[in-house]
C-alpha cells in the first residue's frame, strides 16, 4: 500500500521472491515508482514508460558504507517533502549517502537540509 518502493539490490532480490515475481518492472503493477541503489553504481528510478539512471557521486575516499542507504532515503525524503521531481530527489539521495560513506559511523553525515541543498546546488551546476 505505497506509491513508491525504495530498495537496493538484495531487497530488491527478496522483494522479487516473496512476491513471485521475476522481473523489478513487474512490480509497476504494485507501485508506481521504483528506486533501486546500486552502491558505487548509482541507482535507478523506475516509472511507468521509463528508467533513469542516477549516477552515484564520487567521493575521495570510503570509510564506512554503515548508514549509505539510510542516508540516502533520507536525502529522498527531504527532498520529496520540499517538493523537487523525482530525479532531483534521487540526487539528493545519492549526496547524502556519498557524505556518510565518508565519515566514520551511521549518525556523522549530513547535519541539516541547508548543508545537503548547497551540495545539491553545487552538483547540479
Amino acid at each position: 500500500y505505497t506509491d513508491l518502493l525504495c530498495v537496493n539490490e538484495e531487497e530488491l532480490k527478496t522483494a522479487l521472491d516473496l512476491l513471485g515475481e521475476r522481473s523489478y518492472k513487474s512490480l509497476l503493477s504494485f507501485v508506481d515508482t521504483i528506486i533501486i541503489t546500486k552502491a558505487q553504481k548509482g541507482s535507478l528510478l523506475v516509472e511507468k514508460g521509463s528508467e533513469t539512471k542516477i549516477p552515484a557521486i564520487k567521493v575521495p575516499m570510503v570509510v564506512d558504507q554503515t548508514g549509505a542507504g539510510d542516508a540516502y532515503r533520507s536525502g529522498l525524503y527531504a527532498g520529496l517533502y520540499r517538493e523537487y521531481p523525482m530525479k532531483d530527489c534521487c540526487l539528493l539521495g545519492a549526496i547524502a549517502a556519498s557524505v556518510c560513506i565518508q565519515k566514520e559511523g551511521a549518525q556523522e553525515g549530513l547535519q541539516s537540509w541547508a548543508e545537503l541543498e548547497r551540495l545539491f546546488l553545487k552538483t547540479k551546476k
